[in-house]
């Protein structure tokens, strides 16, 4: 659909910012808590759409694309050491409302 007709049949309401953090001793476990938490996160705008609604990732390749970011540290856990890690989302997953009608 061309932009002017979509911006003609559709109008952007509320734009939502989503992040997500984890961090555990598990690596493959922490990075998928952070997915999940974000998947939740956006299931959960999609559901409260009105009928007709659309959601819009807002964000651009290149320029502000979210990314998953890992931070990874030791830890002293009695005489043994540790791995700890940190998952994150940043830039935040910028999508938008767009309801049908201007």
């Amino acid at each position: 659909m061309p932009v002017a007709e979509f911006e003609s049949k559709y109008a952007k309401g509320q734009v939502h910012e989503l992040s997500a953090e984890s961090a555990g001793d598990v690596q493959a476990e922490v990075e998928n808590a952070v997915l999940n938490e974000l998947h939740d996160k956006l299931v959960g705008i999609e559901k409260a759409l009105g009928q007709g609604a659309l959601l819009m990732v807002e964000n651009q390749p290149g320029k502000d694309q979210p990314k998953t970011r890992s931070t990874q540290s030791t830890r002293v856990a009695g005489t043994d050491n540790r791995l700890h890690f940190q998952y994150s989302i940043d830039p935040p997953l910028r999508v938008s409302v767009w309801q049908p009608g201007s």
